[in-house]
């Protein structure tokens, strides 16, 4: 493994963890305002927080490269938007456990995304894969699959999910990450806020007894999170970094039972021994079934 792998793998790592941890602060902020009011505040406090990377570190982006920016940001906020909305609604009418499984599943559609987009995965990649979905399952203590409203919602934002790595995967490594960053949020946020005022009545006050959790989930899960997505998948693949990201099941378990006081089960422990297993079966240096396709071309 070369070191700018390794050094993704980390970076992703990270990534995993802020996000499982965000759970934590997901949960909290909803005793409070909706899940739309949630979302557009989240994103505004995102957007506020990038502003000090965008002046500092971002490159004067080229003239030819505006297009192409604009275009990943648009697809990408797009894309971001679906899956934290579906997944913020769609849980109110199902289980934790179900939502996390369904969500998960999008390590399965980010392979056949990038198929179509002319990119062939490992065989072990595959392989990794079902061993993620099958720990995911063993995670979520789910015992029925029978999709309900609420499950088809966040079946839904699973593709939406697959779909935003997708498109990270592929132009990350082509524009400058903190510009990225935030044309993704800020089209996010100029869906949200619209989407919270016509569906959702807050006051002031309901929103401010939330803003530790608004704080955090749009400052760390939202905004560096961003960064650090880009950052990542700049040195690792698509369909492996899908699988990378989805250990945020696995780091959400134990952030629940280090702060929820949420009870890890023997079932979640086999869980999540079978997603770290899957990481290191898709980090293997495998030779390929098929012969490598050309990864580039139009997004």
């Amino acid at each position: 493994m070369s070191h700018t792998r390794a050094i993704g793998i980390l970076i992703l790592l990270l990534l995993a963890f802020l996000w499982g941890l965000g759970f934590v602060f997901q949960r909290s902020g909803m005793d409070h305002i909706g899940p739309y009011t949630f979302n557009a505040a989240r994103f505004v406090v995102g957007a506020i927080s990038l502003l000090p990377a965008l002046y500092f570190f971002a490159r004067k982006t080229a003239r030819s490269k505006r297009p192409t920016l604009w275009k990943a940001s648009l697809l990408g906020g797009i894309f971001f938007f679906g899956g934290i909305t579906f997944q913020q609604v769609g849980i109110v009418y199902t289980t934790a456990g179900k939502t996390a499984f369904i969500t998960g599943l999008y390590i399965v559609i980010v392979p056949i995304l990038s198929i179509a987009l002319g990119q062939i995965a490992r065989w072990n990649v595959w392989l990794a894969c079902v061993i993620a979905v099958i720990g995911l399952f063993f995670l979520s203590e789910t015992s029925s699959l029978n999709l309900q409203y609420g499950d088809t919602l966040v079946l839904i934002c699973a593709f939406f999910w697959a779909a935003q790595i997708v498109v990270v995967g592929r132009m990350a490594d082509q524009l400058d990450g903190p510009s990225f960053a935030f044309g993704q949020v800020l089209t996010v946020t100029a869906i949200a806020i619209p989407t919270a005022l016509i569906l959702e009545n807050h006051s002031w006050a309901d929103i401010w007894a939330a803003k530790g959790a608004i704080l955090f989930v749009g400052v760390i899960d939202t905004g560096l999170a961003l960064i650090l997505q880009i950052l990542g998948q700049r040195r690792v693949p698509a369909t492996a970094a899908g699988i990378i990201l989805s250990l945020e099941a696995v780091f959400g378990a134990i952030c629940g039972y280090l702060f929820l006081a949420e009870i890890i089960t023997q079932r979640m422990f086999v869980g999540g021994i079978l997603m770290l297993s899957a990481m290191v079966i898709a980090q293997l240096s495998l030779p390929r079934l098929l012969p490598r396709a050309d990864p580039t071309g139009p997004l």
